[in-house]
C-alpha cells in the first residue's frame, strides 16, 4: 500500500544534485482548522469538523488561540485527548480520540507536514501518532509519524515522506492521541499534504549511475 522513504546514498546524492531544478510539490490539501468557527473558546465535535471525522473517542476538540497556547496559524488548533464536556461523546470508551479524513492519492511520493506542541510537562502524556491506510486496511495499520514531547515550548514542525502504490483510490489519513488519558494532550495545527514529483533529470542520472556501476564491475573483472 505505502512505504516510508529511506533513501539509499546514490539516490540521496541525485536528489541533492537536482534540487535546484526540481518541480514544486503539488498541494493536496492544507488545513489550519479555521472552519467552522468555534465561539466557545474550546468545543468538542463528536462527529465531524470540516473535512475531518471523529473516528475514535469522545471527539475532535477545537481550541481558540490563547485558551492554552497561541495557534500556529490562524485562530484555532486541535487537541485530541478530548474532553467529554462541551459536545464530547460521554459514552465513548476513551478520551484519546482520533480524527480522520479521506484523501484521493495516485501512485507516487507524498510529503505530510504539520505542527505539534505538547501540553503537559510529562513525557509520554502528549503523544500524537499519524497513520495512513488504504481502503482495505484498518485505520491504524501503517504509522507514518509519531510526536512525543513535554512542556509548552512552542510549535515544532513535523514532516513525513511516504509512497503509495495507487492500488487503492481513497486513503484514510488519521491523527490520534496515544498518551495518558487525562483530557490533556498534544496540540495539532496547520496540516499540509503534498505530492512530491521526481526532480527534473533524476531518471537520467539514475540510469547513468547504473551504467557507470556496471562498467566498473566489468573493469574489475
Amino acid at each position: 500500500m505505502f512505504k516510508s522513504i529511506g533513501l539509499a546514498m546514490p539516490l540521496a546524492i541525485a536528489v541533492s544534485c537536482f534540487s535546484a531544478v526540481s518541480v514544486s510539490a503539488a498541494t493536496i490539501f492544507t488545513d489550519s482548522f479555521e472552519s467552522p468557527e468555534n465561539t466557545n473558546n474550546w468545543q468538542v465535535y463528536p462527529d465531524t469538523f470540516g473535512d475531518w471525522f471523529s473516528s475514535i473517542g469522545t471527539g475532535i476538540e477545537v481550541q481558540t488561540s490563547g485558551v492554552v497556547v497561541q495557534a500556529q496559524d490562524g485562530d484555532q488548533y486541535i487537541e485530541l485527548d478530548s474532553d467529554s464536556a462541551r459536545g464530547g461523546d460521554g459514552t465513548a470508551s476513551t478520551t484519546n480520540s482520533s480524527m480522520t479524513r479521506t484523501v484521493n492519492l495516485v501512485a507516487g511520493t507524498y510529503l505530510l507536514e504539520w505542527y505539534y506542541q505538547p501540553r503537559t510537562n510529562t513525557l509520554g502524556d502528549n503523544i500524537i501518532d499519524v497513520y495512513l491506510a488504504g481502503a482495505s486496511e484498518s485505520l491504524l495499520t501503517n504509522m507514518i509519524d509519531s510526536a512525543n514531547g513535554a512542556g509548552r515550548s512552542g510549535w515544532e514542525t513535523r514532516s513525513a515522506t511516504f509512497t503509495v502504490d495507487g492500488l487503492d483510490t481513497d486513503y484514510a489519513l488519521t491523527f490520534i492521541a496515544n498518551g495518558r488519558e487525562n483530557t490533556l494532550g498534544g496540540f495539532i495545527d496547520n496540516v499540509t499534504l503534498s505530492q512530491v514529483p521526481l526532480p527534473a533529470g533524476l531518471p537520467l542520472l539514475l540510469v547513468g549511475a547504473a551504467a557507470l556501476g556496471f562498467a566498473g564491475r566489468r573493469k574489475r573483472s
